[in-house]
Protein backbone atom coordinates (compact mmCIF):
# COMPACT_ATOMS: atom_id res chain seq x y z
CA UNK A 1 0.00 0.00 0.00
CA UNK A 2 2.76 2.44 0.92
CA UNK A 3 4.66 1.80 -2.31
CA UNK A 4 1.55 2.37 -4.39
CA UNK A 5 1.01 5.81 -2.84
CA UNK A 6 4.65 6.68 -3.40
CA UNK A 7 4.42 5.73 -7.05
CA UNK A 8 1.18 7.62 -7.46
CA UNK A 9 2.64 10.83 -6.04
CA UNK A 10 5.75 10.44 -8.20
CA UNK A 11 3.51 10.09 -11.24
CA UNK A 12 1.51 13.14 -10.21
CA UNK A 13 4.70 15.17 -9.76
CA UNK A 14 5.98 14.06 -13.15
CA UNK A 15 2.62 14.91 -14.75
CA UNK A 16 2.65 18.36 -13.12
CA UNK A 17 6.16 18.98 -14.44
CA UNK A 18 5.14 17.96 -17.95
CA UNK A 19 2.08 20.22 -17.77
CA UNK A 20 4.21 23.17 -16.64
CA UNK A 21 6.62 22.57 -19.53
CA UNK A 22 3.70 22.41 -21.97
CA UNK A 23 2.36 25.73 -20.65
CA UNK A 24 5.79 27.37 -21.12
CA UNK A 25 5.95 26.06 -24.70
CA UNK A 26 2.43 27.39 -25.40
CA UNK A 27 3.34 30.79 -23.94
CA UNK A 28 6.47 30.91 -26.09
CA UNK A 29 4.55 29.92 -29.24
CA UNK A 30 1.95 32.62 -28.65
CA UNK A 31 4.63 35.24 -28.03
CA UNK A 32 3.63 35.68 -24.39
CA UNK A 33 6.19 35.93 -21.62
CA UNK A 34 5.90 35.47 -17.92
CA UNK A 35 6.38 38.74 -16.05
CA UNK A 36 8.65 38.78 -13.01
CA UNK A 37 8.53 41.39 -10.30
CA UNK A 38 11.44 43.86 -10.52
CA UNK A 39 14.35 43.09 -8.22
CA UNK A 40 15.86 45.94 -6.20
CA UNK A 41 19.59 46.48 -5.81
CA UNK A 42 21.34 44.42 -3.09
CA UNK A 43 23.33 47.40 -1.80
CA UNK A 44 21.84 48.54 1.50
CA UNK A 45 19.62 51.58 1.16
CA UNK A 46 19.58 51.56 -2.65
CA UNK A 47 16.04 51.27 -4.02
CA UNK A 48 16.88 51.22 -7.74
CA UNK A 49 15.92 48.30 -9.95
CA UNK A 50 18.62 45.72 -10.67
CA UNK A 51 19.88 45.43 -14.23
CA UNK A 52 18.76 42.42 -16.34
CA UNK A 53 18.26 40.04 -13.44
CA UNK A 54 21.58 40.94 -11.82
CA UNK A 55 21.95 41.60 -8.10
CA UNK A 56 22.87 45.29 -8.44
CA UNK A 57 21.58 48.41 -10.20
CA UNK A 58 23.52 50.21 -12.93
CA UNK A 59 25.25 52.46 -10.36
CA UNK A 60 26.52 49.57 -8.20
CA UNK A 61 27.09 46.96 -10.90
CA UNK A 62 30.86 47.27 -11.37
CA UNK A 63 32.98 45.02 -13.54
CA UNK A 64 34.33 42.10 -11.52
CA UNK A 65 38.05 42.65 -12.24
CA UNK A 66 37.87 46.22 -10.93
CA UNK A 67 36.03 45.09 -7.82
CA UNK A 68 38.50 42.24 -7.25
CA UNK A 69 41.47 44.63 -7.58
CA UNK A 70 39.92 47.01 -5.04
CA UNK A 71 39.31 44.14 -2.60
CA UNK A 72 42.88 42.88 -3.00
CA UNK A 73 44.32 46.36 -2.46
CA UNK A 74 42.17 46.79 0.66
CA UNK A 75 43.33 43.42 2.06
CA UNK A 76 46.99 44.26 1.33
CA UNK A 77 46.61 47.54 3.21
CA UNK A 78 44.94 45.82 6.18
CA UNK A 79 47.67 43.16 6.30
CA UNK A 80 50.34 45.88 6.14
CA UNK A 81 48.74 47.84 8.99
CA UNK A 82 47.89 44.73 11.05
CA UNK A 83 50.49 42.01 10.35
CA UNK A 84 48.81 39.62 12.81
CA UNK A 85 45.95 39.12 10.33
CA UNK A 86 48.11 36.37 8.78
CA UNK A 87 47.87 34.42 12.06
CA UNK A 88 44.24 33.55 11.32
CA UNK A 89 45.42 31.24 8.50
CA UNK A 90 47.75 29.20 10.72
CA UNK A 91 47.04 25.65 11.81
CA UNK A 92 47.23 26.67 15.49
CA UNK A 93 44.36 29.13 14.99
CA UNK A 94 42.22 26.66 13.08
CA UNK A 95 42.59 24.15 15.93
CA UNK A 96 41.99 26.77 18.64
CA UNK A 97 38.89 28.02 16.83
CA UNK A 98 37.53 24.48 16.60
CA UNK A 99 38.13 23.90 20.32
CA UNK A 100 36.47 27.21 21.22
CA UNK A 101 33.37 26.57 19.07
CA UNK A 102 33.08 23.01 20.42
CA UNK A 103 33.30 24.35 23.98
CA UNK A 104 30.82 27.20 23.35
CA UNK A 105 28.16 25.96 20.89
CA UNK A 106 25.78 28.82 21.82
CA UNK A 107 26.72 32.51 21.63
CA UNK A 108 28.16 33.73 24.94
CA UNK A 109 26.74 37.23 24.46
CA UNK A 110 23.10 36.71 23.43
CA UNK A 111 22.66 33.03 24.48
CA UNK A 112 20.30 32.50 21.51
CA UNK A 113 22.18 31.89 18.27
CA UNK A 114 24.73 29.24 17.44
CA UNK A 115 28.29 30.49 17.85
CA UNK A 116 30.11 30.72 14.53
CA UNK A 117 33.04 32.97 15.43
CA UNK A 118 35.80 32.46 18.01
CA UNK A 119 36.12 35.96 19.47
CA UNK A 120 38.95 37.31 21.62
CA UNK A 121 37.50 38.65 24.89
CA UNK A 122 40.48 40.97 25.27
CA UNK A 123 41.66 42.22 21.84
CA UNK A 124 45.15 40.85 21.25
CA UNK A 125 46.40 43.65 18.93
CA UNK A 126 49.40 41.57 17.93
CA UNK A 127 50.23 39.90 21.26
CA UNK A 128 50.82 36.23 20.41
CA UNK A 129 50.16 35.11 24.00
CA UNK A 130 46.69 36.69 24.01
CA UNK A 131 46.01 35.43 20.48
CA UNK A 132 46.67 31.79 21.41
CA UNK A 133 45.09 31.79 24.87
CA UNK A 134 42.00 29.54 24.87
CA UNK A 135 40.75 31.27 28.04
CA UNK A 136 40.73 34.55 26.08
CA UNK A 137 38.39 33.07 23.44
CA UNK A 138 34.62 32.87 23.47
CA UNK A 139 32.17 31.52 20.91
CA UNK A 140 29.83 34.22 19.58
CA UNK A 141 27.39 34.61 16.69
CA UNK A 142 28.19 36.98 13.80
CA UNK A 143 25.73 39.78 14.75
CA UNK A 144 27.07 39.92 18.31
CA UNK A 145 30.69 39.79 17.08
CA UNK A 146 30.10 42.62 14.60
CA UNK A 147 28.53 44.80 17.28
CA UNK A 148 31.28 44.06 19.81
CA UNK A 149 34.06 44.68 17.30
CA UNK A 150 32.49 47.92 16.08
CA UNK A 151 32.20 49.13 19.67
CA UNK A 152 35.84 48.28 20.40
CA UNK A 153 37.35 49.54 17.14
CA UNK A 154 35.18 52.60 16.62
CA UNK A 155 33.07 51.30 13.73
CA UNK A 156 29.52 52.47 12.91
CA UNK A 157 30.35 56.02 14.03
CA UNK A 158 31.19 55.09 17.63
CA UNK A 159 34.39 56.10 19.37
CA UNK A 160 36.87 53.34 20.19
CA UNK A 161 36.99 52.19 23.79
CA UNK A 162 40.21 53.20 25.55
CA UNK A 163 40.96 50.97 28.52
CA UNK A 164 43.19 53.65 30.11
CA UNK A 165 40.37 56.19 30.48
CA UNK A 166 38.34 55.77 33.69
CA UNK A 167 34.62 55.30 33.19
CA UNK A 168 32.18 57.32 35.30
CA UNK A 169 29.65 54.96 36.89
CA UNK A 170 27.23 57.64 38.07
CA UNK A 171 27.29 56.38 41.67
CA UNK A 172 28.01 58.69 44.58
CA UNK A 173 31.37 58.52 46.29
CA UNK A 174 34.37 56.87 44.66
CA UNK A 175 33.54 56.52 40.97
CA UNK A 176 36.76 55.24 39.46
CA UNK A 177 38.34 51.86 39.85
CA UNK A 178 41.88 53.24 39.43
CA UNK A 179 43.99 53.34 42.57
CA UNK A 180 45.67 56.59 41.45
CA UNK A 181 42.38 58.49 41.50
CA UNK A 182 40.89 58.78 44.89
Amino acid sequence: MWQARGKASACANRRAGIQARQRRVLFAQQGLMTVLAPITCDVGGCRKVAVNGARYCADHNRPLPQQAEENQAHERQRTHNEPWRKWYHRVQWVRLRGLCLARDPVCKICNRNASTIADHKVPHKGAWVLFCDLNNLQGVCKPCHDLKTATEDGGFGSRPIDSNVPVVTGDTGKQYSSSSVG
